[in-house]
């Protein structure tokens, strides 16, 4: 909204501009009419361009930084777009290859784990529900009963402060040992599709593991399941 607002305002300023020049050819016949409106013109105009300052924060970098404009020859952009492009590639690079070492472990696992079991105890499947995790910063305003009863049930997942390449009030609270599943509300969490499927891709937290350490610079990182989860 604000470049459309700093868009629009350069626009105003244009069109009073023209107008101005166009009116002011006018003065000799019509300058008691003129006179006033290119007056309010002007103020107008000025009161625009001080909002244009205002959104886009001109003033405040000039002042902060001595922002100067620099001329670039065609070569030397042509040179930066190809450095910009490299270094794209390079990351991109970097993330497909992550992206590929977890569709070959997914590929291995479903291929070790078989056929789906047509019978399988929910009971004896263990593992962190997404809707039902429940972590430090949840349970910091509980009294100290209500937090170690909490602590002792699966879904008290421990977490601390990771991304080290971000700021440190930036890094978010996450466990990076295991996993998290989520399953759509509208699809039911106990049918046989669903825990066959928590079964087998249980193996993908240690690809996730091993991705992480090779890039330390990867966010989230997912497994979509055709039979509705992830």
């Amino acid at each position: 909204m604000a470049f459309r607002n700093v868009d629009m305002a350069f626009l105003c300023v244009t069109v009073l501009a023209v107008v101005h020049c166009c009116c002011g050819q006018r003065m000799d016949n019509e300058e008691r009419d003129i006179r006033g409106i290119l007056s309010g013109a002007d103020d107008f105009r000025g009161y625009l361009v001080e909002l244009a300052k205002i959104v886009t924060g001109t003033g405040m970098l000039k002042e902060k930084t001595s922002l100067k404009v620099v001329k670039r020859s065609q070569d030397n952009m042509d040179s930066t777009m190809l450095w910009v492009k490299v270094k794209m590639e390079e990351l991109l690079e970097e993330k497909q290859r992550a992206v590929k070492k977890l569709k070959a472990a997914a590929e291995k696992a479903m291929k070790s784990y078989g056929p789906y079991k047509e019978f399988i105890d929910f009971k004896d499947v263990n593992y962190f529900n997404a809707k039902k995790v429940v972590i430090e910063k949840d349970i910091s305003t509980m009294d100290n009963q209500s937090r170690q009863e909490i602590t002792k049930t699966i879904n008290y997942l421990p977490t601390k402060p990771t991304w080290s390449f971000k700021p440190p009030m930036m890094r978010p609270l996450l466990n990076s040992n295991v996993s998290s599943i989520h399953v759509p509300t509208n699809i039911y969490d106990k049918s046989m599709k669903i825990l066959n499927g928590v079964q087998w891709t249980s193996n993908l937290t240690s690809q996730f593991v091993a991705n992480t350490v090779e890039d330390n610079t990867l966010t989230w990182q997912y497994f979509c399941s055709s039979d509705g989860f992830f």
